[in-house]
């Protein structure tokens, strides 16, 4: 399950609360390239799209739990992608954290990958980043990564998402995501705008 911490003006696109916000300009929206009966926007040279109507075309449930929005995927666990043998793992381009791979007009970075212990279980934390070369940037879906552990490759599909406003600008977005996981992790595949937009991961970073 993937429980998406957002403020309050995406919860204002979701609940249609009434907030007041900066002058903004309506945007076509797109999704695997058919053109959607919503609209995003952009404020501020950001843009904001109705997470419930995006999260539900991809098949996921939205709700509204205690000043939380929780989407849930039906998607399983296990190998990261049927598609990926070892060769294709091993062939990656490799990063060191906090090393950003260029492709196209958006850098992307695996920032940190912190370990902390709440209540006698441990969990991880990866921050990543992406930046694009113009402003505003547009960037898409939130991206999906995978992680090794020994000899196994497991996607990351249940954990929380926190976002850094002090990091996030109009060209820039940054972005933690939480998980529980007893072990240490040895390298990161990333995979820009989610497993649905891309088959293999662009590149791996190492987690230490």
């Amino acid at each position: 399950m993937k429980k998406l911490v957002l403020w309050s003006l995406a919860l204002a696109m979701i609940f249609g609360l009434g907030i007041p916000v900066a002058a903004d300009t309506p945007v076509k929206l797109f999704i695997n390239g058919q053109e959607a009966n919503v609209q995003g926007l952009l404020i501020n040279g950001r843009t904001y799209v109705p997470v419930r109507y995006v999260s539900e075309t991809f098949g996921a449930k939205v709700d509204f739990v205690n000043g939380t929005v929780k989407i849930t995927t039906s998607s399983g666990g296990g190998i990261a992608d049927g598609t990926l043998n070892a060769k294709d793992l091993t062939s990656l381009p490799i990063r060191s954290l906090g090393e950003k791979f260029q492709l196209g007009k958006i850098s992307y970075c695996i920032d940190s990958v912190t370990y902390e212990t709440k209540n006698s279980k441990q969990y991880v934390n990866i921050t990543f980043s992406e930046e694009s070369t113009s402003s505003p940037g547009e960037f898409g879906l939130l991206p999906a990564f995978a992680y090794q552990d020994g000899q196994t490759t497991v996607k990351l599909i249940d954990y929380s998402v926190t976002a850094d406003p002090d990091k996030n600008k109009s060209y820039r977005r940054s972005f933690t995501y939480r998980f529980p996981y007893e072990g240490q992790i040895s390298y990161i595949y990333y995979y820009p705008e989610g497993f649905q937009k891309r088959i293999k991961p662009i590149a791996k970073w190492t987690a230490w």
